[in-house]
């Protein structure tokens, strides 16, 4: 997928995600501050469900959010902080990406070896203060 869209279409942009993405369970998210990413996010996470408030976990390193119906959670992930991927198996933060819940990462750049295979990575970009480009692109079995 590979469009400019105009912040009002944000949740059917979410919905457009959401069916790329198909199944994955992490999905990466690029861009620099302010390119939506956390928004982003926000919708996806209110469309499977998610009632409580999202927020970058930038200090907190991890957010935790309930899914309905006891479907189990969304880790959102903030990787801003990170300067190696020893600080990223020191908070746990690699067990979160092995488990079997769906996580959002912010800033996968920062330690992209501990991401695993199958990662799903969508790219933000400011197009104007009321665009922006999104990119998702997904594995293929050749990388």
């Amino acid at each position: 997928m590979d469009r400019v869209f105009h912040l009002k279409e944000l949740e059917t942009v979410a919905e457009a995600c959401w069916s790329a993405a198909q199944g994955a369970r992490v999905i990466a998210f690029h861009g620099s501050l302010g390119a939506g990413k956390t928004t982003l996010i926000a919708a996806l996470c209110r469309q499977q469900g998610v009632l409580s408030s999202v927020s970058s976990p930038t200090f907190a390193l991890a957010n935790e959010y309930l899914l309905p119906n006891g479907r189990g959670v969304i880790y959102h992930l903030d990787f801003y902080r990170l300067q190696h991927a020893s600080e990223a198996f020191e908070a746990g933060l690699e067990d979160l990406l092995h488990s079997e819940s769906l996580c959002f990462v912010e800033w996968p750049e920062r330690v992209p070896a501990i991401l695993p295979a199958g990662t799903v990575h969508v790219w933000l970009e400011g197009v104007s203060d009321a665009e922006r480009r999104i990119i998702v692109r997904i594995p293929t079995e050749n990388g």
